[in-house]
């Protein structure tokens, strides 16, 4: 039976920046950082405190300020999740308006097109 790996605060915020594309040194320069080395050695790191993550939400969007850890469980919850939406729900909620509009848009287009014939 395989062990399930438990991945820290900073592996998953690293993971994330990694899958968003985003560049080390322009999350760095993006929360005011002198170098990359504190966003390369975040597996490495123990404890966060709100101000870096708040800074880290502004630069990448990803809101990890509500993370609360319960050492009994040994992982990260999240609380409020109904009030704070994640950067995928943000991204797909974008598409979405995005999708209306052009639709909109669209239609907008044929009847103009109708109305010059």
């Amino acid at each position: 039976m395989a062990k399930k790996s438990i991945k820290n605060l900073g592996e998953q915020i690293k993971s994330e920046i990694e899958d968003m594309g985003l560049n080390q040194s322009f999350v760095a320069r993006k929360m005011g950082l002198r170098n990359r080395q504190t966003i390369n050695k975040l597996e490495t790191r123990k404890k966060f405190d709100l101000a870096f993550l708040q800074k880290l939400k502004e630069a990448t969007g990803l809101d990890y300020t509500n993370y609360v850890f319960n050492p009994k469980t040994n992982e990260f919850t999240i609380i409020n999740t109904k009030e704070t939406p994640t950067h995928n729900e943000k991204l797909m909620r974008m598409v979405i308006d995005l999708q209306q509009k052009t639709i909109e848009l669209l239609e907008e287009n044929s009847r103009l097109k109708k109305a010059l014939l």
